[in-house]
């Protein structure tokens, strides 16, 4: 019987073929263990080397330091522009403690930090794919800024998805797209009795639509597709869709959808979902502006977002927007701050819709 290979069999054979693999070792060990805050030493240097068996001179290091400077630079001839935004560069530094590191990298750690933090915030994601993602993104760093990326990024009190499915789900979702497919899935659903894990709607009848294109909203991944049954276009929760399955039939509904322009479509809907859409003037006070632009945009060139001032005190938004209980309760969180003042159809909604509120409060409790 064979004997297993073990770690120790696994050096031995580096030791052996070490001395070719050299110069590979020492761009290996200032990649993983040096950034601009992290230089090592020639010693340093000779120190990792000895791990596999390498006994080499010090200017056999520089020489090693100074190929590998050459050949980074044959890899963006162009200009320099392009060598700081795409290579990699090894710099020194007489500073204490001093030594050679990677000074330039393909992407910034800052910008590896703010991916992380975009994964950490992903309601769509699972803790553990996350976690892996994260890892995964530790390749981009230094050791050093590896850690400080598992150990500063937190997910605080955000709800991840229990679905597992979604990286898959998301893979066959841009298949279909591209194909310009149907896809079916199973839309799943919480209940009362079970929120712990999702049952699916309509006793698990197949939907069958047509996607179109992938949206992200506080979090969470949609699937814009066309409903034929509906005959209009709605955004369906990715982590939702369970056993999502591409099929060989063509999209319906591209008309609607190469009509529909996606900047307003996106600002007017999320939040606001499943009403007939509506040109509404609303009046707030000059502090709930930030707010306002967050929701519905600065306003563009052909005025389907429009403010004007009204007074010192006030300004007045005119939108198109999707009516319904969710956009009546989006104007009742600003209290005194936010007036619908037309049309007079939504104005009578409104009304409406909180005199039910009253309603509901005025209604005799039952004694406990």
């Amino acid at each position: 019987m064979p004997q297993k290979e073990t770690f120790t069999s696994r050096k031995a054979g580096y030791k052996r073929k070490g001395q070719k693999y050299k110069s590979l070792l020492v761009w290996q060990v200032l990649l993983k263990r040096t950034d601009e805050e992290h230089p090592l030493s020639v010693d340093d240097i000779q120190d990792h080397l000895r791990m596999y068996g390498i006994e080499t001179e010090r200017r056999s290091i520089y020489r090693d330091i100074k190929a590998l400077q050459a050949l980074l630079d044959l890899d963006f001839e162009a200009d320099i522009e392009d060598r700081e935004r795409l290579g990699y560069e090894i710099g020194y530094t007489r500073k204490q403690p001093s030594g050679y590191m990677i000074m330039q990298r393909p992407y910034s750690f800052d910008d590896v930090m703010l991916l992380a933090e975009c994964i950490n915030s992903a309601k769509f994601i699972s803790a553990e794919q996350a976690e892996g993602l994260r890892e995964m993104l530790g390749g981009f760093c230094s050791e050093a800024q590896e850690a400080r990326l598992l150990d500063e990024v937190y997910n605080i009190d955000r709800v991840k998805t229990p679905n597992t499915e979604v990286i898959f789900t998301l893979s066959t979702l841009n298949e279909a797209i591209k194909n310009r497919h149907k896809i079916s899935f199973t839309y799943m659903k919480y209940t009362v009795e079970n929120r712990k894990q999702q049952t699916a709607r309509r006793r698990g009848t197949r939907y069958t639509l047509s996607p179109y294109s992938l949206l992200i909203n506080d979090g969470n991944y949609y699937a814009l597709s066309y409903d034929a049954r509906r005959k209009r276009l709605i955004p369906y929760r990715v982590d939702r869709m369970s056993d999502v399955k591409e099929l060989n039939e063509e999209q319906e509904g591209y008309e609607l959808y190469r009509q529909t322009d996606m900047k307003t479509y996106t600002r007017r809907v999320f939040g606001m979902f499943g009403g007939e859409k509506e040109r509404v003037l609303i009046r707030f006070t000059n502090d709930m502006i930030d707010t306002v632009v967050d929701r519905f945009g600065p306003g563009d060139e052909d005025n389907t977002v429009y403010y004007r001032p009204e007074g010192k005190t006030h300004f007045v938004l005119s939108a198109d927007i999707e009516i319904s209980n969710q956009f009546f309760s989006w104007i009742c969180g600003f209290h005194k701050k936010a007036k619908i003042i037309g049309p007079p159809k939504v104005i009578t909604q409104f009304q409406t819709f909180l005199s039910d509120i009253s309603e509901r409060y005025n209604e005799q409790q039952p004694e406990g």
